[in-house]
């Protein structure tokens, strides 16, 4: 029942819901108030009254009135869409959705159901569904919001290239905000960490839309941090770093900052610097409790008793493991909490020291101080020059070494074994260490070699099948993985003649032992490789062959493949 209003109360709504428009709800509340009272039926006075109640954000008070409105007025789109912001914002997404649903049933192209819609259904958890909804929204009317919501959806469920597509339509659109560009700098950021091939064009498109952004926000320390990050991916490691430095000194609390900063001056050699920066704000603990533990400051003494902690990878570990000799030749006796596939290799070392997987309380009690395997980097290697000679020293099981040996020239007679490995699964820089399997060719040609897959998982599958379409001879050892058992994976490298890999633990267990390694380097390095030289100052035989383009690995491997052809 809608009640009819005289002339003048009707032109008091009038100006009331102009005012209600123009945002001045303090005025038109009042007025909307008096003619209920005078017209308590009156759908149009309740119909503005609901929705400067969902204004002023009193959902539960406006339910009420919207409930009735939907009855008397079931084909009004705009009663619907109200009726599920006012459900929405109590909580009830489900419901609201409905009400949602019968609104654009109504109106297939009203103006905000689509994006509320989206709304509801991204706090009910459905990410395909907000996207539809975010998605229409867009192509009916190109909102910001939605945009920007379309960006973060996409980037969550792992959509990057159209998380990057709807941050770029951010950037394009009136209204955009310097965190829009920041945001896409970000993502463009991710992308190229992700990517295995970098164009020269896309390559100089993102550094001036980096360089850009931070242009227009010179003391924004996200903006800063963006533009070094993007210099480090590129590989101007040199050129990342003063953005990175500024950006630190605007936001010291800023970790991303911190840790990019951290690795880049190791990467430029600068160690100690790097390595005090990494951990001024904490400690790896492992979940112990070590605060009535002396953190150690590198003196070593005889008998002094050390905890050191594990961190990073498994390749991270075995690399650090080489400065624990050091400790012990001092005198000190120490005691390494390392990952378990590690404990076996570690006892039966030279380096002298006592590796465990768990420690207990008494353990620790047992203990003067503790420190971390990369800390020890700030007292026993602060510089390239402080690395002493390079030697090896793990050891792999003798009897299982030539078990492997004898297998492989009974097969293969008169063969060269070559190991090959030529994925990374490490984290966001994986893809950056890797590369195709067919750019590999040159090395796969060489005459009178066996490639023993040193890759597991899928790449053993796939070395398989591009090997038997090209007549080229490979062997996979299905009992052999360095993921779940290091001591035979250990074995199997010391049985080669010579290993080639991108930059994996496979790398530093072979280095670790001694045995001849050819590293394939991209322009983005891991920092213990450093960003310039041809041998690795860690390990004895292991060679570094550097990507010279982003978008291409020939230079590398043709250089590679003439120096294995050589005896």
């Amino acid at each position: 029942m809608n009640t009819s209003m005289n002339a003048k109360d009707s032109s008091r709504l009038v100006e009331a819901r102009q005012w209600h428009m123009a945002g001045k709800l303090d005025d038109a509340r009042p007025v909307y108030r008096r003619l209920l009272r005078k017209y308590p039926t009156n759908s149009d006075v309740q119909s503005l009254l609901a929705a400067l109640l969902l204004d002023t954000g009193k959902p539960v008070d406006a339910l009420p009135f919207l409930r009735r409105l939907v009855k008397e007025r079931s084909g009004d789109a705009d009663i619907q869409y109200n009726l599920g912001l006012a459900l929405s914002e109590s909580g009830d997404h489900e419901a609201a959705l409905v009400a949602y649903r019968t609104a654009l049933e109504l109106a297939p192209d009203h103006p905000l159901a689509w994006y509320n819609s989206g709304l509801a259904q991204r706090r009910l958890g459905h990410a395909a569904e907000a996207i539809a909804a975010f998605e229409h929204d867009f192509q009916l009317r190109p909102r910001l919001d939605s945009a920007r919501l379309l960006s973060k959806i996409h980037e969550e469920e792992g959509n990057r290239d159209r998380s990057l597509f709807y941050a770029n339509r951010c950037v394009e659109l009136d209204g955009a905000q310097p965190a829009d560009l920041h945001r896409l700098v970000a993502l463009e950021a991710r992308h190229l960490a992700e990517s295995m091939f970098i164009g020269d064009q896309q390559a100089l498109d993102i550094e001036t839309l980096a360089v850009h952004a931070a242009q227009l926000s010179p003391d924004d320390p996200e903006a800063l941090t963006n533009l070094g990050m993007i210099y480090s991916q590129l590989g101007d490691h040199l050129g990342a770093l003063p953005p990175l430095q500024h950006a630190l000194a605007l936001d010291p609390g800023n970790d991303r900052c911190r840790e990019l900063l951290a690795i880049l001056l190791m990467t430029v050699g600068r160690i100690e610097e790097g390595w005090r920066l990494r951990t001024r704000h904490g400690h790896v603990s492992h979940g112990l409790d070590l605060q009535f533990m002396p953190r150690w400051q590198g003196r070593m003494r005889p008998g002094l008793r050390l905890v050191v902690l594990w961190e990073q990878g498994i390749g991270d570990q075995i690399l650090y493991a080489h400065m624990l000799g050091d400790l012990v030749a001092s005198g000190v006796d120490v005691t390494l909490l390392c990952d378990p596939r590690l404990v076996a290799l570690f006892n039966t070392s030279t380096l002298g020291v006592h590796a465990t997987a768990t420690l207990t309380p008494a353990d620790l009690q047992a203990h003067d101080a503790y420190t971390s395997l990369g800390e020890l980097h700030i007292w026993l290697r602060p510089t390239p020059e402080s690395v002493p000679a390079p030697s090896s020293y793990l050891r792999a099981d003798a009897t299982r070494v030539a078990a492997f040996r004898n297998d492989w020239a009974t097969r293969y007679p008169g063969k060269r074994f070559i190991g090959l490995s030529w994925q990374s699964h490490s984290g966001l820089n994986g893809a950056g260490k890797s590369i195709p399997l067919t750019a590999m060719a040159p090395i796969l040609a060489l005459p009178d070699s066996v490639f023993i897959c040193t890759q597991y998982g899928e790449g053993a599958v796939e070395l398989q099948s591009h090997a038997a379409a090209r007549g080229i001879q490979v062997h996979v050892d299905d009992t052999c993985n360095a993921l779940t058992d290091m001591d035979v994976a250990a074995a199997q490298l010391m049985a080669l003649d010579e290993l080639v890999s991108v930059s994996n633990a496979s790398v530093h267990l072979a280095g670790a032992l001694g045995v001849r390694a050819h590293v394939l380097l991209g322009r983005r390095p891991v920092w213990h490789w450093f960003a310039t030289g041809d041998r690795s100052i860690w390990y004895p035989h292991v060679y570094l062959y550097r990507q010279v383009h982003l978008d291409s690995w020939d230079e590398p491997i043709r250089t590679l493949a003439e120096r294995l052809k050589k005896p």
